[in-house]
């Protein structure tokens, strides 16, 4: 299995697919391929959003996050709504305009970076909303910077926990904005 187009990291769509097509051929060679336009279909983000962040990260951003768009009927509603409320409250909470709190697309200045190793223990998706609100109260610049998103029917590119993590941000937003208050 090669290809990929440059994608990196543990979501391997590719594998999935081509296993599920080895089983259903048992003792028959499988080749997949994927012309570069399909490729470019899996996963959450759109190839060009890379180019928008750098964009958007000048030597004055401290935190450029790739702003999900959001658009109805092209994500799922429960996300929408999800992440309306969550960036709803994380404004009020931090007096400063974030249009999405949860986009895993970010870009990190050298300067928060040293920052974040200091101040922030690893985690999940809890940890991006503590970033946030660390570099929104000590003064880091943050920028937000419009990103298309890729929803697939059927396809779940997210490892987000529906029950346990949404607690896990709320908690780690009220927690953060006390830390850092």
């Amino acid at each position: 299995l090669g290809g990929g187009f440059g994608r990196r990291g543990a979501f391997h769509d590719f594998v999935k697919q081509a296993v599920a097509i080895a089983k259903q051929l048992p003792g028959t060679p499988v080749k997949l391929l994927w012309s570069r336009a399909e490729d470019m279909l899996h996963g959450a983000y759109h190839p060009l959003t890379q180019a928008r962040l750098v964009g958007g990260f000048d030597e004055k951003a401290d935190l450029v996050i790739g702003s999900r768009t959001f658009k109805r009927g092209l994500a799922p509603l429960k996300r929408r709504w999800a992440n309306r409320f969550t960036a709803w409250l994380t404004t009020l909470l931090l007096s400063q305009s974030i249009p999405d709190t949860q986009s895993g697309y970010r870009l990190h200045s050298r300067r928060l970076v040293e920052t974040i190793l200091e101040k922030v223990r690893g985690g999940r998706y809890d940890s991006e909303m503590e970033i946030l609100v660390l570099a929104a109260r000590r003064g880091f610049k943050v920028a937000s910077e419009p990103i298309r998103t890729i929803y697939q029917d059927g396809t779940s590119s997210s490892h987000f926990s529906k029950r346990r993590d949404p607690f896990k941000i709320y908690w780690k937003l009220f927690r953060a904005c006390w830390k850092y208050r």
